[in-house]
Parts: structure tokens; C-alpha cells; sequence
């Protein structure tokens, strides 16, 4: 088996491990019946609460079935891309590319079983609430975030090379 080839399912089963963590979470606050404190200091505080969201990232408010269709679509672009980013051995987008999937994917499962996304964390600022968010979701943060910065990079090398 060739070094990426070892990369790649390293890759995958660490985000298969952050899917499970999120899906351990999940369920764990579904049969939960109330919230608790994470964190607590100063008016600074971290919930863990159960939130079912049943719109669209940012609360955009669109059909279940709508949700779905374009989440799977968008999978489809992401493992087209990944598969692309595979055969040219470009290992951190592999990782990225991955963690935005595996983070999708969970978000998918949650509106197919119960029709709306499991949220779980709710951190609190004297001046600010931050939305309730869960692992999943930061999972395809962090993934997004990070490959956009590694596109940005790739683009800006290649100009400087045809300058």
C-alpha cells in the first residue's frame, strides 16, 4: 500500500472518530432531560443543552426535504473534490476535505432520523450568546476555514511563480 494510501485511511478514521464523538454527544443530550454547566466564571459560561434545529446554517428557515437534497449534492461536489485531491496527493486538503464531509454527513443523519440537526453547546458572554452549536458543526467550520486557506495559499504561489 502506497504512503498516501496509508494517509488517506488514517485521515478517515480520525474523522470517523470525530463523527462518532459527535454522535456520542448527540445522543447523550437527547436522553438527557435537562441542561448542565460546563463552565462557569465571571458571566462566562458553557452549557451542554439540548437544541433541536430544524433550519438551515444560520437559521435560515427552508423544508427538511429541501435541506437534504442540497446537503446531498454538496457531499457529492465534496467527495468529488476529495477524490480529486487524492489522486494528487494533496494530503491537507485530503484532511480538510474530510472533516467537512464526515461533519455534513452526522448533520445529515440527524435530519434524516429526527428531521432537524442535534445542537448541544450553548456558550454564554456577558455580552454576547453565542448560537448553539455541536461538533459536527465544528467540524465543517474548521474544514471549510482551513481549506479555503489552503486554496488561498495554493493561488497565490502559483501567481507568484507566473510573476
Amino acid at each position: 500500500m502506497k504512503k498516501i494510501d496509508h494517509y488517506f485511511v488514517l485521515i478517515q478514521l480520525l474523522g470517523f472518530l470525530f463523527f462518532g464523538i459527535d454522535r456520542f454527544l448527540k445522543g447523550n443530550i437527547l436522553s438527557a432531560n435537562s441542561e448542565r454547566e460546563l463552565f462557569s466564571l465571571d458571566g462566562y459560561r458553557i452549557l451542554f443543552s439540548r437544541y433541536l434545529n430544524s433550519d438551515m446554517a444560520f437559521s435560515l428557515p427552508f423544508p427538511v426535504w429541501l435541506i437534504i437534497g442540497v446537503t446531498l449534492v454538496i457531499l457529492g461536489i465534496l467527495m468529488k473534490y476529495l477524490l480529486r485531491s487524492w489522486q494528487k496527493r494533496e494530503f491537507a486538503l485530503i484532511a480538510f476535505q474530510s472533516l467537512i464531509i464526515w461533519g455534513a454527513f452526522s448533520n445529515l443523519w440527524d435530519r434524516l432520523v429526527y428531521g432537524a440537526v442535534v445542537d448541544y453547546v450553548l456558550v454564554e458572554l456577558p455580552f454576547f450568546k453565542w448560537p448553539v452549536f455541536n461538533v459536527a458543526d465544528g467540524m465543517v467550520v474548521m474544514g471549510v476555514l482551513s481549506a479555503g486557506l489552503v486554496y488561498f495559499w495554493q493561488s497565490t504561489s502559483i501567481n507568484k511563480k507566473r510573476g
